[in-house]
């Protein structure tokens, strides 16, 4: 009761709180692969060349949603979308370029970074397989090597640790099941991949979001320990 009747307070004199005073909090591209370029616009960054790059940000809260919009994707191109660790080879795509599993026919698969797991490839009915974790696993993402990416798509992708599945991926708003990952063990990052002439526009910012929000989600956010 005594922070609101502050905040009131606060407003009734024209007075910033600390919290007003620090303004909407702008996620950047951190860390990228000597291939990757970045342009940073109102909205978020964009991605072009080869490699992987990560977001400044862990995903430390319970429920986070954000976008990608898929600028270009000519043929040949490949881009990746996902969560992944630190110290993941930024040189490198998230998913190798290996075919799918026999018997899979979903048409958007978590493929492995070889030699790492990126994550259980979802079965056709949009189970996933096992618990998408494996002992060294750096990166779970959803690739467009499977062709349902296309050009113009945006693709949503929701974490959440305080449920399951924790990873989830939506394309122009459509949860489709492709790509599902029941858990995500350990500290990761929003990170992305491009080659081949594929550029993403990553959105964090949920005044830059085309599609609503799923449900108990919100917007990448720091912790409450980086705002103090």
């Amino acid at each position: 009761m005594g922070a609101i009747l502050s905040r009131c307070k606060a407003w009734l004199l024209g007075d910033k709180t600390e919290e007003d005073a620090q303004g909407p909090v702008i996620v950047r591209i951190r860390e990228r692969g000597p291939g990757i370029r970045v342009f940073e616009g109102l909205d978020g960054d964009t991605l072009s060349g080869t490699g992987s790059a990560l977001a400044e940000m862990e995903v430390e809260q319970d429920a986070a949603y954000w976008e990608v919009h898929i600028l270009a994707l000519p043929a040949g191109a490949r881009c990746c979308m996902g969560v992944a660790r630190q110290n993941i080879p930024l040189d490198a795509p998230l998913v190798s370029e290996r075919a799918a599993p026999p018997g899979n026919s979903s048409d958007m698969d978590v493929f492995s970074l070889e030699p790492t797991a990126v994550g259980a490839p979802a079965e056709p009915d949009g189970f996933e397989q096992g618990d998408g974790g494996v002992e060294g696993q750096l990166a779970w993402a959803l690739s467009s090597t499977g062709g349902a990416l296309q050009e113009g798509d945006v693709v949503g992708v929701a974490f959440g640790q305080a449920s399951l599945p924790n990873l989830r991926f939506m394309r122009n708003g459509e949860h489709t099941g492709a790509g599902t990952v029941t858990r995500v063990r350990g500290s990761v990052h929003p990170a992305f991949s491009v080659s081949g002439g594929a550029s993403l526009s990553v959105v964090f910012d949920p005044d830059g979001f085309r599609h609503q929000v799923p449900r108990g989600f919100a917007e990448l956010r720091p912790s409450t320990s980086l705002l103090d």
